[in-house]
C-alpha cells in the first residue's frame, strides 16, 4: 500500500462542536535493546456514509510542528490500518509524539490504539487511550487515575486549542499525599512526564487550571516489559461525577484490589 503525502503544518483550531481524536504517548523507539512501535486502526461504523476529509496529524514531542497524512474517504461499515504508524508513515525511527485525528464526520468514526514491544523475543502489546475533545476536563475539572505505581508515566494533551497547566497530585494507599507538580501544556499539545509517579503512589488527580481543555493517562511498564495505560474510565463515557460505573473483575488476581479502583470518580 502507498502511504498516502505527507507535509508539515501547523494543525488548525478545533471550531465549536467539532470533534478531533487525541492518542499522545505514541513511540517508535529503539531503547536499550527493546523495539517499540504504535499502531493506529480507524473504522467507519456508520452504515450511511463515508469518513471523509480524514487528516492524521503527527506533533513529535518538544515540537511545536505536525506533520500531516490526509487520506481517502473510509467506506461505510470499513477500516483502515496504519502499522508502526510513527516510523512507518512519518518518518520518525526513534521518537514519541502525538497522534491528532481529524474529519468531518469524526462521531462515526471507532479509533483503537496500541504500542507493541519486543525485549528478548518477548513481545508485548498495550493499548493507548483515544482521547475526544469533546469529553475533555475543563477549567477546574478533575481526572483521577487510579492504580498507577512508582516509576509510571503521565500523558497530558490540550484539546481546544489553547494552552492550559494542571496541578497533579498523587496520593499513597492510605490517601495521604504522595508529591504534587505544576506543568504548563501548550495549545493541541502533549507532554509525556516519563517516570513522574513517586513510589509509593497509587492515585494521580489531574485538576486544570485552565484556560484550555484537557486529557491525561497513565502508563505503566512492569519488569517483564509489559505495558499498559490507566485512565479516568469516567471521562471517555462522559459519566457524571459521581455515577456508579461498573467495573469488571478477574476472579482469583492478586492484584485485583488495585485494578479495581480504575476510573472510580469521588
Amino acid at each position: 500500500t502507498t502511504n498516502p503525502p505527507t507535509s508539515t503544518v501547523n494543525p488548525p483550531s478545533i471550531d465549536t462542536g467539532e470533534l478531533a481524536l487525541f492518542a499522545p504517548g505514541l513511540v517508535s523507539l529503539l531503547p536499550n535493546g527493546a523495539t517499540s512501535s504504535s499502531n493506529l486502526s480507524i473504522t467507519n461504523i456508520s452504515t450511511a456514509s463515508a469518513l471523509s476529509d480524514l487528516k492524521v496529524f503527527f506533533t513529535a514531542a518538544g515540537s511545536a510542528l505536525s506533520t500531516v497524512a490526509s487520506f481517502n474517504p473510509v467506506g461505510t461499515a470499513s477500516s483502515m490500518s496504519l502499522v508502526n504508524v510513527v516510523s512507518n508513515l512519518f518518518g520518525s525511527s526513534s521518537g514519541t509524539g502525538t497522534l491528532q485525528i481529524r474529519g468531518s464526520n469524526l462521531a462515526n468514526a471507532s479509533a483503537f490504539a496500541t504500542i507493541t514491544s519486543t525485549l528478548v523475543g518477548a513481545t508485548t502489546i498495550g493499548d493507548v487511550p483515544i482521547l475526544r475533545s469533546d469529553r475533555s476536563a475543563k477549567l477546574g475539572d478533575v481526572t483521577v487515575l487510579t492504580g498507577v505505581r512508582g516509576g509510571a508515566d503521565l500523558n497530558v494533551q490540550e484539546t481546544s486549542g489553547q494552552s492550559a497547566t494542571v496541578r497533579i497530585d498523587f496520593l499513597n494507599e492510605s490517601g495521604g499525599a504522595a508529591g504534587t507538580m505544576n506543568p504548563s501544556i501548550g495549545a493541541l499539545s502533549a507532554i509525556t512526564l516519563a517516570g513522574v509517579v513517586p513510589n509509593g503512589a497509587v492515585t494521580a488527580i489531574v485538576t486544570n487550571n485552565g484556560p484550555g481543555n484537557i486529557a491525561a493517562y497513565a502508563r505503566v511498564t512492569d519488569a517483564s516489559g509489559a505495558t499498559w495505560s490507566v485512565g479516568d474510565g469516567a471521562r471517555p463515557q462522559d459519566l457524571a461525577a459521581r455515577r456508579a460505573i461498573p467495573l469488571p473483575c478477574s476472579p482469583g488476581s492478586t492484584a485485583v484490589g488495585d485494578r479495581a479502583l480504575v476510573g472510580a470518580r469521588h
